[in-house]
């Protein structure tokens, strides 16, 4: 027994020592082992085992950065505002509704002057002429007497403002009106036309003040129905005791035309048609009285005034000329020095020195 006890032992320390370092190394590296168990359970664990310190921190951060963006968000960038965000839509700005409002770009609107006068509206006129074909011409006179000729609308009508105005109507066969004078007036709720001829009585036309159309009735009598507005004027002086010191005939037909001279100085031409033709050797029949003419009046049936009609009347100053005149003969006002009047637009004949050493 003793001796298999000893067989044993010997047997034992044999192994031991034979295989020392092979049995430790078994166990050094089951000693790992064991060791990563453990870590890897560490691994997976939750976040409830880490740093307490690094968990502050990282609360920290969020909230200054919370800060750093307020501060930002308070002090913008000069001359720029804070951007919308995207969801944000920037309300238009408000149209301006009534007088005043400023105007988008153009800074505030100027106040009106509600101590300004009203403009004056003009008034929409139509001539209503007796016959319908006839010539009508309308135009304003200024300081020194020049006409300037008003154009009508596209369908006839004459845009006036109140004030006055003149006009000419004439066609053949009919004793043309010439020089008549229309004021136009505006009185409370009345639009009044006023029309006055030369020699004749005002025809006043009274119509609502706001008539879209005023229409203005123009007749013409048939040429020899009457005298002209003009002679019926030198009849009446006559009649008044106006001397007449000279008269005679000047028609080219010989007495289609009458003339009369007054002691005032007045000489008339009356009749219808057109006048006879001097000239240097053959004088008018009134150039014996030549000094002492001071104003003409050619009748409104006249159509034409002859060569060296009224030549070397250095007194004559003014002479009323009708539309129905068409043609003026040669030096037929020459050395007229004395003469200021306008040539109607009518005139579509002037003869050679015509006007010759007229100053005016």
């Amino acid at each position: 027994m003793y001796r298999r006890a000893l067989s044993m032992l010997l047997v034992l320390l044999m192994l031991v020592s034979v295989f020392p370092t092979g049995a430790l190394a078994g166990e050094e590296t089951a000693e790992p082992a064991a060791l990563k168990e453990p870590l890897a359970a560490e691994a997976e664990a939750p976040a409830e085992a880490e740093d307490p310190a690094a968990e502050t921190a990282e609360a920290d951060a969020p909230a200054e950065a919370s800060v750093e963006a307020d501060e930002t968000a308070e002090e913008p960038t000069e001359g720029e505002g804070p951007e919308a965000g995207p969801d944000e839509a920037e309300e238009p700005a408000e149209l301006p509704t009534e007088l005043g409002d400023a105007v988008e770009g153009e800074g505030p609107a100027a106040e009106p002057d509600l101590s300004a006068e009203p403009v004056e509206e003009p008034v929409v006129l139509r001539f209503v002429t007796e016959p319908e074909d006839a010539d009508l011409r309308v135009y304003t006179r200024d300081e020194l007497g020049e006409e300037q000729v008003i154009e009508p609308e596209e369908d006839g009508r004459y845009a006036l403002l109140p004030g006055t105005w003149f006009f000419d109507a004439a066609r053949e066969g009919c004793a043309p009106v010439a020089g008549a004078e229309l004021r136009i007036e505006r009185s409370g709720e009345e639009l009044v036309l006023t029309v006055t001829a030369p020699g004749a009585e005002p025809a006043i036309t009274r119509l609502p003040a706001d008539t879209p159309v005023a229409e203005l009735p123009v007749a013409l009598e048939p040429a020899g129905a009457r005298r002209g507005a003009l002679e019926a004027s030198a009849l009446e002086e006559e009649e008044e005791g106006s001397t007449i010191i000279a008269s005679g005939e000047c028609g080219a037909d010989g007495d289609n035309l009458t003339w009369t001279l007054t002691e005032d100085g007045t000489l008339t031409i009356s009749g219808e048609g057109r006048m006879k033709n001097y000239n240097y050797s053959f004088n008018a029949p009134w150039n014996d009285y030549r000094a002492q003419i001071q104003s003409a009046i050619i009748g409104t049936s006249v159509t034409s005034i002859g060569a060296y009609a009224f030549y070397k009347c250095s007194n004559l100053t003014s002479i009323t000329i009708p539309a129905s005149v068409t043609s003026i003969g040669s030096s037929a006002f020459a050395n007229c020095s004395n003469l200021v009047f306008s040539i109607p637009e009518t005139i579509l004949d002037i003869g050679d020195e015509a006007f010759y050493y007229c100053r005016n």
